[in-house]
């Protein structure tokens, strides 16, 4: 048997080292020398100590320099994983960051529930990877190899999804168009032409917003994917969201998603409200038809604009002094969506003033304005510097406004100037 000692001889001769002849009552040996003979005969067992002071001894004894403690490149892993959770958990990596620059949570609430969702839609399945993935390349300032693979795996994914009748209109594969849409400028080169994602976005809406969903997961990425809708038909007019956003708002303003900044107390965006921001893109495309929408949109943000600009100056900037990796994540947070909203409000106003400065170009009135707001803009634009790039998205198109509008040279060397420092992080400046 391995691992047995044979040897028989008596203790005395196994002592010694010597052959015992295993006589008996005595063998030969010790009947010479005149001592004891014992245990002629008998076969002995070993027994390893594995007290806690021998275990440490026996890994260092054991322990082969050839064998490696690190995986190495053909190594199977050490434990095995699906693809669900490996998806799982990169998104669980990337929602748990907390440097503000990088905080997903401004694409939209519902983000931290997709790892939930994870597993049952093939096309949210490779978003969601690709979406981890490009997050992680936007933090190395660099596009890599197997995140342009992840983003062309997804685009597979959708369009294999949008030929499956049951899983075409679902949240599911509305939010994958939007995650694809959002890392797109991350994954792909900046001079690309921009893909038409808000296109199909458009048509999902259309049909889902006839179903009047009651799942609060659905009902937020509607609306998130909505406004990227509107914002992308300022720049596309093939797109088309009449008249299913007016349904969209409806459903947006009797369901929990409709929980904005204008909770505080003072505050009011009423003017950005989800059908009140459809109809931007008609009045940019067709100003001369729509010169009195244009002018009574103007007055209703100018209602408001001073109201709000003070609730920031005097409470949000304030509560935000010092390092926003130091504040509390909900107060940055909080400060994103209260600039965020401010800036779509300045944008639009910009707009409308030029459209308005076109009809009346000596109006006075309407220059200081236009003014005022490049003003405003050029400062917001200064402060989210240090939210680049996740958090500073609503940057990008003020800055184009801003500069397209203003007349002053001062401001348009300030604008011109940001504008080079934003460009590398969005692909709208080129």
């Amino acid at each position: 048997m391995p691992g047995v000692p044979s040897y028989r001889g008596c203790e005395a001769c196994r002592r010694q080292k010597k052959k015992c002849d295993q006589a008996k009552p005595s063998c030969s040996r010790c009947s010479r020398l005149d001592i004891a003979c014992i245990g002629v005969g008998k076969q002995r067992f070993k027994f390893k100590d594995h007290s806690a002071a021998f275990i440490v001894v026996d890994k260092r004894v054991t322990r082969r320099p050839t064998i490696s403690l690190t995986s190495r490149k053909g190594d199977p892993p050490r434990a095995p994983s699906s693809n669900i959770s490996i998806t799982v958990g990169m998104l669980v990596s990337v929602l748990e960051v907390t440097d503000p620059g990088y905080d997903v949570f401004s694409f939209g609430s519902f983000i931290k529930e997709i790892p939930k969702r994870i597993g049952h839609n093939p096309a949210l399945d490779a978003a969601a990877s690709a979406f981890a993935s490009a997050v992680k390349g936007a933090r190395s300032k660099q596009r890599s190899v197997e995140s342009l693979r992840k983003y062309a795996i997804s685009l597979q994914a959708v369009q294999n999804t949008i030929n499956d009748p049951e899983k075409t209109y679902s949240a599911e594969t509305l939010c994958a168009i939007y995650l694809i849409m959002v890392c797109h400028d991350w994954v792909v080169s900046k001079y690309d032409k921009y893909p038409n994602h808000g296109e199909a976005l458009s048509h999902l809406l259309k049909i889902m917003v006839d179903r009047e969903p009651q799942d609060p997961f659905a009902i937020q990425v509607m609306v998130t994917a909505g406004i990227a809708v509107i914002l992308e038909n300022v720049f596309n007019p093939a797109i088309n969201v009449q008249p299913w956003i007016h349904k969209l708002a409806d459903l947006s303003q009797s369901s929990a998603a409709n929980k904005r900044a204008d909770a505080s107390p003072g505050i009011n965006f009423n003017c950005l409200e989800v059908d009140k921001l459809g109809s931007i893109p008609e009045l940019i495309y067709k100003p001369w038809e729509n010169i009195d929408r244009i002018q009574s949109l103007y007055e209703s943000i100018w209602s408001v604009y001073p109201g709000i600009k003070h609730f920031g100056e005097t409470v949000i900037v304030p509560a935000c002094v010092g390092p926003l990796s130091l504040l509390p994540l909900k107060l940055t947070r909080a400060l994103t969506c209260f600039h965020a909203a401010q800036c779509l409000m300045i944008s639009i106003g910009i707009a409308m003033n030029g459209f308005l400065r076109c009809v009346n170009p000596t109006d006075q009135p309407l220059a200081d304005e236009c003014y005022e707001l490049c003003t405003d803009a050029i400062s917001l634009a200064e402060r989210a510097k240090v939210q680049r790039p996740l958090a500073a998205g609503h940057i990008a198109m003020l800055i184009v406004v801003a500069l397209l509008s203003s007349n002053d040279d001062d401001q348009q060397a300030t604008l011109r100037r940001l504008m080079c420092e934003y460009e590398d992080d969005y692909a709208m400046m080129n």
